[in-house]
């Protein structure tokens, strides 16, 4: 029987990776000014991140400074870096979970169809036990013919030998006693012992002639015996390869069965699906919010 396909490009998606953009930096940045600061100040600003950008006087003739200063903006690149950090995630579990799908959908497919096979090979197994078991059958009634035959021959074997026998002294006593009237011997004295040794040789020859009958009766019955033996043994070895291919089958079909079953089961019980490290985001918006504090340059 031709074994069911199973394509797994059939189950299987090829899902191709989203490819990432590049992060516009430069909205993590955030730019102040200030044209008011007098001299006295732009000390601590500039240690402050400031930088002088213009020198100007007021109205009462004091000197009064503009600075500028770029700084990194915490909070915006904590929340872009945890979008797209749970964006990757989504996408991650998302495609691990529907291929793990997938294979357990596989896996339960090929379970199926090998069910499936299995079941159709059932008929042609049968088809062969009966075989086997027909030519089982057949060797025991061809035995029994064989046997029945052989009994009637020999029930009828010997029959016309032993007739030949008796004909044969029967016509030995006419042609002696033919013989003894010819010769003018006969009388009662003579022809009694004449008679009596024909007869007892006549006795010798059936004897022996039956006890070669009986013999050759022993010898066929014991080919017979012998043969009966053989064909019970060749019977019952039939059979038990019968059974025995039986078992071997339904065991390794089984066993199949069950490889499966196992494999299925080990892949599942090895997954593991990961989850957001948050000690890892945690650490990140320390950093950044101990940063900010500080100050940050570009």
């Amino acid at each position: 029987m031709p074994l069911t396909p199973i394509n797994p490009s059939s189950y299987i998606t090829d899902t191709d990776p989203t490819d990432a953009s590049a992060k516009t930096i430069s909205s993590w940045y955030t730019t102040e000014n200030r044209s008011d600061v007098s001299e006295e100040s732009l000390p601590w600003m500039i240690a402050q991140g400031w930088e002088q950008a213009g020198y100007n006087v007021d109205d009462e003739g004091v000197p009064v400074y503009e600075v500028t200063r770029t700084q990194v903006d915490s909070q915006k690149i904590l929340q872009d870096l945890t979008n797209d950090y749970t964006t990757a995630y989504n996408e991650g579990r998302t495609l691990n979970d529907s291929r793990y799908d997938e294979i357990v959908t596989l896996y339960t497919v090929m379970q199926t169809n090998s069910q499936t096979d299995w079941s159709s090979r059932n008929s042609g197994d049968a088809n062969a036990e009966s075989i086997i078991l027909s030519l089982a059958s057949a060797l025991t009634s061809d035995y029994t013919g064989y046997e029945a035959n052989t009994i009637t021959v020999l029930s009828d074997y010997g029959v016309s030998i032993l007739l030949q026998i008796n004909t044969r002294f029967d016509n030995l006593l006419t042609t002696q006693a033919q013989s003894l009237t010819d010769r003018g011997m006969y009388n009662s004295t003579v022809w009694a012992a004449t008679e009596e040794g024909i007869e007892r040789e006549r006795t010798l020859a059936l004897t022996d002639a039956t006890d070669k009958f009986t013999l050759l009766e022993l010898g066929q019955m014991n080919t017979l015996a012998n043969a009966k033996s053989t064909m019970r043994s060749k019977v019952i070895d039939a059979n038990e390869r019968v059974w025995a291919r039986v078992a071997n089958s339904a065991d390794s079909r089984l066993a199949s069965r069950n490889a499966v079953m196992q494999a299925l089961l080990s892949f599942m019980e090895r997954r593991t699906d990961g989850y957001p490290d948050l000690d890892a985001i945690g650490k990140l918006a320390t950093a950044l919010g101990a940063g900010n504090a500080a100050g940050f340059q570009p």
